[in-house]
């Protein structure tokens, strides 16, 4: 139930051995949950199943996903890259609930999907929204798009608010290309072109999980021989930051239990006048980083400045 959760080089496996039930591997409900250079196998269904559906945002990459039916299956919104699909048996490989908000999708680029001998694209049961950019399918994929699963007790069956929305784009196939996964992005809301179609535009501008731009420190308060810096987003700490300004004073971090802040505190031997925090600041151990997940680790630079209202403080303050 974490948020902002990264598995990295790692195998994930369920290894009860029987082709086709629900045999996950990984399941949350967090969100910002982030897999790369990863193997994530079954053999049963729901793979990788991250259920936040009102705000869960994934983002995957390099990873390499194998299950039967519906083996990866997020709800809300998912972004993945340069993966591997394996589907064991004749089933749909993907699902998709994207109804509680219309802006929910489920982007793959550039990834490959195989399985057996006529196995499925995918399916969903609620609203859903698929897209596809450069991926290439093995011949072994039967000749059916994505579906909308129904019953014929029509009282298992979810509201469909928005339509077919399936979307795909330079997509190819071994052999015999289907009319299905031909190049539609035009029919799309906005008609994005496919250089636009990124994970910050996937999760709205609500999460860029690939950007590597370092946190900064944005205000400050001086108490005494305390002073407490306010960052530009939420922050955590690595080790147990020590840093040095120009005239050899160095400020060591105040070890609180801050949930989800964006200050910290730091002390040094005497009392702070604001010259002393004039000029550039070294790191001299541990480090600050941002608590939002991103593949990149953002943290402060090695050399900074303290600013007061988004502008450095000058040595006459």
């Amino acid at each position: 139930y974490g948020d902002d959760i990264i598995l990295n080089n790692l195998t994930v496996e369920n290894t009860q051995p029987e082709i086709g039930p629900h045999a996950f591997a990984i399941y949350g409900k967090g969100t910002r949950t982030i897999l790369i250079n990863c193997n994530i196998i079954s053999k049963g269904a729901d793979t990788v199943s991250l259920w936040n559906g009102k705000e869960g945002m994934y983002y995957h990459a390099n990873c390499y996903f194998q299950g039967a039916v519906d083996f990866v299956c997020p709800r809300g919104w998912c972004f993945i890259r340069d993966s591997k699909f394996y589907e064991v048996r004749q089933s749909a490989s993907l699902w998709h609930d994207g109804h509680y908000d219309s802006s929910q999708k489920f982007v793959i680029l550039s990834s490959y999907f195989d399985g057996v001998n006529g196995f499925l694209l995918g399916r969903h049961h609620y609203d859903a929204q698929f897209y596809f950019l450069k991926c290439h399918f093995s011949k072994n994929m039967s000749d059916r798009p994505i579906y909308l699963r129904t019953y014929d007790d029509s009282t298992r069956n979810n509201p469909y608010l928005y339509g077919e929305r399936k979307y795909f784009f330079d997509c190819t196939r071994d052999g015999e290309a289907y009319d299905w996964h031909q190049n539609n992005l035009d029919q799309t809301v906005g008609s994005p072109s496919p250089a636009e179609i990124t994970p910050a535009w996937t999760f709205n501008g609500n999460w860029d999980p690939e950007r590597n731009d370092p946190i900064r420190i944005i205000d400050h308060a001086i108490d005494g021989k305390s002073v407490i810096l306010t960052f530009n987003e939420i922050v955590s700490v690595k080790g147990n930051p020590v840093f040095q300004g120009n005239n050899g004073q160095e400020f060591q971090i105040v070890r609180r239990r801050y949930n989800d802040i964006n200050k910290l505190e730091f002390v040094t031997t005497e009392d702070i006048q604001p010259k002393d925090l004039s000029g550039e600041f070294t790191v001299l151990n541990g480090n600050i980083i941002a608590s939002v997940a991103t593949v990149q680790e953002r943290s402060l630079e090695s050399t900074f400045k303290i600013v007061s209202g988004n502008q450095d403080i000058g040595v006459n303050q």
